[in-house]
């Protein structure tokens, strides 16, 4: 889970949302959202090309909380019916 909104792969994460039946009209907002994430690098004053990302959640965006909640999901799904993790108030944490 190390910087875990660094990670999740945008394609992963549509395909996730595709089977939570999000409309199709919010899935096109999300794919066009995602697919103009960019980064340049600055070194004193030199700025590198621009790089299209390819992975990775916002981290100030509204939806940030509830993108990485669904991506997510499934481990947490994996890891509480193994039988391992931690239980706080019988409640898997």
């Amino acid at each position: 889970m190390s910087k875990a909104f660094d990670k999740p792969n945008h394609y992963a994460l549509f395909v996730k949302l595709m089977d939570r039946t999000v409309p199709l009209a919010v899935m096109n907002v999300l794919v066009y959202w995602y697919s103009m994430c960019s980064a340049v690098v600055r070194l004193n004053n030199t700025f590198s090309s621009v790089v299209q990302l390819q992975c990775g959640i916002r981290h100030c965006g509204v939806l940030s909380p509830v993108s990485f909640a669904v991506y997510v999901t499934d481990l947490i799904l994996a890891i509480s019916s193994s039988g391992h993790g931690c239980y706080f108030n019988n409640m898997f944490v």
